[in-house]
């Protein structure tokens, strides 16, 4: 089996302004394994290569540039930062900010006899 320098496991992403498409071509077998994960409908041409079109929202948007560098984005939603984690004990009285404690009194269980009838 021929092996493709990293060089030659180029990727292609064409599109233009005149059709929704984009046209995706790629010689590497990790990003074709990827593209067939997303559901993307790949035709292999050879061993080594692999087209699909698909609709062109499937490219995300562009990112700006600081300074000649990518910036890092910021983090979002409530995931874990390493270092600021702290377990919460069963049975604590402590209570996520987002969820204020309720104060809901405790409904009477009510139970139906068979025998009494509708």
């Amino acid at each position: 089996m021929t092996r493709y320098t990293l060089e030659e496991q180029e990727t292609i992403l064409r599109y233009d302004r005149a059709s929704d498409d984009l046209h995706v071509y790629t010689a590497s077998p990790p990003e074709a394994a990827k593209w067939k994960r997303l559901g993307y409908p790949l035709k292999e041409l050879s061993p080594h290569s692999w087209v699909a079109i698909v609709p062109k929202a499937c490219l995300r948007p562009l990112r700006r540039l600081v300074g000649g560098q990518v910036p890092k984005r910021r983090a979002t939603g409530r995931g874990f930062i390493r270092g600021q984690t702290q377990a919460v004990q069963p049975g604590s009285e402590q209570q996520s900010p987002r969820a204020p404690a309720l104060d809901i009194p405790e409904r009477k269980r009510t139970t139906i006899d068979p025998s009494e009838g509708v």
